[in-house]
């Protein structure tokens, strides 16, 4: 298993068009491929004033234990994999779809690893600020209209939002609020929270000294519709 928790946490997760650093950009920020597509297409660009070298890898990503995991795979492969981009310029580099890639009764998910590559006068003394970007990738299922089926689940001791995923898409979950009856409000986040996969279910720690309230509504975006909805407590499985 590859270090995850580093990877998720980086700038291709915000809820913005383009993921961007000193000179390096990286568009998309998600992509999806269509059951009958063999490929996507990311691009790469330097807004820099000297050239840059970038790697690109692919890893499977899946959910197991709440925690978020990325693993090799073969089944998608970047195109290519290593490359240079010169100042003011773009490349593109084709995600490609491999005969592992079998249909699935599910969405299924991966990331692209950007690591920007340390160039000409590395480690001469001076600091280099590296940038890596981790860009979701899904494959759409078989079936034409996959989606997300959510069970939501208040956990008392310790306090946590957990929620389940049944359905055949992920299901992508910001601007996080539990409301008690009185109108306070526990923010999880304010921009995005995370994600839950398709099959897979995932916790939030809550603030240890802001116990779930017992008649509570929770308030979210869940692929950018909103939600407002009861939510009970449940005690911890």
């Amino acid at each position: 298993m590859l270090g995850s928790r580093a990877c998720l946490s980086v700038a291709a997760l915000v809820l913005a068009p383009v993921a961007s650093a000193a000179g390096l950009q990286v568009t998309p920020i998600t992509l999806e491929i269509a059951h009958g597509d063999t490929s996507a297409v990311l691009w790469l660009a330097n807004t820099g004033t000297a050239a840059l070298q970038a790697q690109v890898r692919v890893v499977e990503w899946t959910q197991a234990d709440h925690e978020d995991r990325l693993d090799a795979t073969r089944d998608l492969v970047a195109s290519p994999p290593m490359l240079e981009v010169a100042a003011g310029a773009r490349q593109l580099v084709r995600i490609v779809r491999t005969s592992g890639a079998a249909p699935a009764d599910r969405e299924r998910s991966f990331r692209l690893l950007v690591d920007e590559l340390p160039g000409a006068g590395g480690g001469q003394g001076g600091v280099q600020f590296l940038m890596r970007y981790s860009v979701p990738v899904f494959i759409a299922p078989e079936q034409p209209l996959p989606a997300p089926r959510l069970e939501w689940h208040l956990l008392a001791q310790p306090p946590a939002l957990e929620v389940v995923n049944t359905g055949s898409a992920r299901a992508q979950l910001s601007e996080v609020a539990i409301v008690d009856a009185t109108g306070v409000r526990i923010v999880l986040s304010d921009g995005l929270l995370g994600y839950v996969l398709a099959g897979a279910q995932m916790r939030w720690a809550l603030p240890a000294d802001r116990p779930p309230p017992a008649d509570a509504r929770l308030q979210a975006r869940i692929n950018g519709e909103p939600l407002d909805r009861p939510i009970a407590i449940v005690d911890a499985r």
